[in-house]
């Protein structure tokens, strides 16, 4: 596998989340809040969606950590228009969708777990690493 093909694979996940009727964007991005890969309106900035995306996750993470309540598995953010659903994939990612309001939050969730560890498992692979390394510029 190449790099160009991690990008690929990344975003045939993203087109899977994607034809979901409730998803309105998906964001793959580093634990530090990098963009890896995304599919979003042309109103958001991704850089900003991951970085929050990934503040959330990571706060999320500590929180259950903290309070003694297992492993974390997702956290849901509800807006007046929609929610947004993070969780990670793998110890380098997380995995990020924006869903209507009114979404099937299940059939999401169990979509996502299966493109969170599809993730993981092409980020873990030599071609993935580096990839990631090309993503932070090191």
């Amino acid at each position: 596998m190449i790099i160009g093909s991690v990008f690929e694979t990344l975003n045939q996940v993203i087109a899977q989340l994607r034809r979901l009727p409730d998803v309105l964007a998906v964001v793959i991005a580093r634990r530090d809040g990098v963009v890896i890969a995304y599919n979003l309106s042309k109103r958001s900035d991704p850089r900003k969606v991951a970085a929050m995306a990934a503040a959330i996750v990571g706060t999320s993470e500590a929180a259950v950590g903290e309070l003694g309540q297992g492993n974390f598995k997702e956290v849901m953010v509800e807006s007046e228009v929609g929610r947004v659903l993070g969780l990670g994939a793998g110890e380098e990612a997380i995995l990020i969708a924006l869903v209507r309001r009114d979404a099937n939050v299940g059939l999401v969730l169990l979509n996502m777990e299966k493109c969170a560890a599809q993730i993981e498992e092409v980020l873990h692979t030599q071609d993935g690493e580096e990839m990631l390394l090309t993503v932070s510029g090191r």
